[in-house]
């Protein structure tokens, strides 16, 4: 499992072009569609300064946080679709969309929902990927 910030207009594209061809093989990708303000506002709760070094209550300045989450190319690379193909240095490479909005991730019942929703698709995408 690998993570990726938004990164700017180019940002997954680039990012994507560094995966090797065994990976790019074996991947699939489940994007987390989030409206920027509500980034900028889970940043903003999750925050404590006591234990700002953790991985669980770490935050990103404003700055960064719009320097690197407002403008994104998934909306360009996936042309619009909840889920199918992008065609990545000649794989393609399955998708679905977990849309966040409202909030799913503090109600256990509704993110294993949306979760099993998910993957459900995604795994279907990849075991019929040709």
């Amino acid at each position: 499992m690998m993570e990726f910030a938004h990164g700017g207009e180019n940002g997954f594209a680039n990012a994507f072009q560094h995966l090797s061809d065994d990976v790019l093989e074996r991947a699939a990708i489940v994007y987390i569609d989030v409206s920027f303000e509500e980034c900028l506002r889970k940043n903003r709760r999750r925050y404590r300064p006591e234990q700002a070094d953790s991985i669980l209550y770490h935050s990103l300045k404003d700055a960064k946080m719009e320097r690197y989450y407002k403008v994104n190319d998934w909306a360009r690379l996936s042309e619009g679709h909840d889920e199918g193909f992008i065609a990545v240095k000649g794989h393609q490479v399955p998708f679905a969309v977990f849309h966040n909005e409202p909030e799913k991730t503090l109600d256990p019942e509704l993110l294993g929902a949306a979760l099993r929703d998910v993957t459900g698709r995604l795994v279907k995408l990849f075991t019929h990927k040709g």
